[in-house]
C-alpha cells in the first residue's frame, strides 16, 4: 500500500491499516491530517517508508516481522523527488518488539544518542543501518554483532563513535572530524569523505589519527575530498607521525574539485606516504568539464611482508619497493581508456607529463 499527497485523519489511517491484515508493504510519502500512525498486528508486512507527513507527531510500531524500516524527514535542502515538500516538525519514534528488523534508515529524524543505542541493542538481526542528517546525534554508541553496513552521512554535530561490531564488513563516513573507536575485526570496505573548515597541523595530525583507526581492519579505503589541497599532509608531521595505513592494499581518492596547480605527481605521493605498501591506487577528479580517472597498479618486489620503511623514511622509501606502476587515464563514462607502464624509481617525474600531454 503506498499513499501519496492524500489527506487521511489519524483514525480513518489507523483503521484501514488494521484492517488489511495482508499487507506486506506500507509506504506514506507527503500526506497531510495524520497525527499519530499505529502498527501492529500485521503478521506479513515486511516494508515500511514514512516520509514527510506535516502533521505527523508519532510514529508507533509493535510486535512487528516488519524487516526493513525507513522514516524520512527531509527538509528544502534534500528533495530527491518533486513532490516531497520541505518539513520542519519533529516527530517521536517508537519501535517495540520489532526484533526481525535487518535494514534501517533514518534521514532528518530526530533521534537521540541514547534512544539510538538502545534501539539498535534490541535488534538481534539488524544488518544496515543509515543515519543522514540527523542533527541531535553527537556521540553515537553502536553495538551490534549483526551488524555488517554502517552509513553516516552528514550528521554535523557529531564528534565520537564508538563502534562494537565484530561483523562490520562497510563503514561510509561522511562529515566532520570525529574521534572513533571500532573493533569491527571483518570489516573489508571503508569509505571516508572529511568536511575541514581549515588546513591547520592539528587538523592534519587529527586526520592521521583517524586513518590509522582502520589499520588493522580494512585492505581497503575510499577517501573522498572537496579540493586537492584537502588531504595534504606536511612535510614536518610526516617525520614525526607513521603512515597511517601500512597494511592497505587498495586506495581510492575521490576529489571533487581541483585547484590550479593541480600536480599528479604530487598527489601520488602523498596518497604513497598514506598508504606506502599500497597495489592499487586510484584517482578520481574533474578537470574543467571532463570527469578523470587515474588508475597505479604498484607490484612489489617483497611478498607478504610489511616493511617499516614508512616510518623511518616517510617520504622516500616506498619508491625501493615498486618494480613498475600501470596507469590507466579513464575519460567521462569511461571513455578514452588509455593504459601506461612506467619503470624505475622516477616514475613520479614521468606521470606529470604524461598528464599534460593528455590534458589532465
Amino acid at each position: 500500500m503506498h499513499l501519496v499527497e492524500g489527506y487521511f485523519n489519524s483514525h480513518a489511517i489507523n483503521n484501514l491499516l488494521a484492517g488489511c491484515p495482508l499487507i506486506e508493504e506500507i509506504g506514506i510519502w507527503n500526506c497531510e491530517g495524520i497525527e499519530s500512525l499505529e502498527l501492529f498486528g500485521l503478521e506479513r508486512l515486511n516494508d515500511v517508508m514514512i516520509a514527510n507527513n506535516k502533521e505527523l507527531k508519532l510514529v508507533d510500531m509493535k510486535k512487528l516481522n516488519v524487516s526493513s524500516l525507513s522514516i524520512v524527514r527531509l527538509s528544502s535542502i534534500v528533495r530527491p523527488f518533486p513532490f516531497v515538500r520541505p518539513l520542519a516538525i519533529p516527530f517521536e519514534i517508537n519501535v517495540t518488539f520489532c526484533t526481525n528488523l535487518k535494514n534501517l534508515r533514518f534521514v532528518e529524524a530526530f533521534i537521540t544518542d541514547v534512544w539510538l543505542c538502545g534501539l539498535v541493542y534490541k535488534l538481534p538481526l539488524l544488518e544496515c543501518l543509515e543515519l543522514r542528517f540527523c542533527k541531535k546525534l553527537k556521540s553515537i554508541k553502536i553495538s551490534s554483532p549483526s551488524l555488517k553496513t554502517f552509513s553516516i552521512f552528514g550528521c554535523t554535530y557529531v564528534v565520537e563513535l564508538k563502534i562494537d561490531t565484530l561483523n562490520l564488513t562497510h563503514f561510509t563516513y561522511d562529515g566532520g572530524m570525529i574521534v572513533l573507536c571500532s573493533n569491527a575485526l571483518a570489516l573489508s570496505q571503508v569509505d571516508v569523505s572529511l568536511f575541514r573548515s581549515n588546513f591547520d597541523t592539528y587538523w592534519n595530525a587529527k586526520c592521521v589519527e583517524l586513518l590509522a583507526q582502520f589499520h588493522k581492519y580494512s585492505e581497503k579505503l575510499s577517501l573522498r575530498v572537496s579540493k586537492n589541497e584537502e588531504f595534504i599532509v606536511s612535510k614536518e608531521l610526516r617525520h614525526i607521525l607513521p603512515s597511517p595505513l601500512s597494511r592497505c592494499k587498495h586506495l581510492n581518492l575521490c576529489i571533487r574539485t581541483t585547484s590550479l596547480p593541480f600536480s599528479i605527481a604530487k598527489v601520488v605521493d602523498e596518497l604513497l606516504w598514506i598508504a606506502p605498501h599500497i597495489k592499487a591506487l586510484s584517482i578520481e577528479y574533474s578537470p574543467s568539464d571532463a570527469f578523470k580517472k587515474i588508475y597505479f597498479e604498484k607490484p612489489l618486489v617483497y611478498e607478504e611482508v610489511i616493511s617499516s620503511c614508512g616510518k623511518s623514511l616517510p617520504i622516500s622509501c616506498w619508491r625501493y619497493c615498486i618494480e613498475e606502476v600501470k596507469l590507466e587515464f579513464n575519460g567521462y563514462k569511461g571513455n578514452s581508456r588509455k593504459v601506461y607502464s612506467l619503470e624505475g624509481r622516477e616514475f613520479l617525474e614521468k606521470i606529470d607529463g604524461l598528464c599534460s600531454r593528455r590534458n589532465v
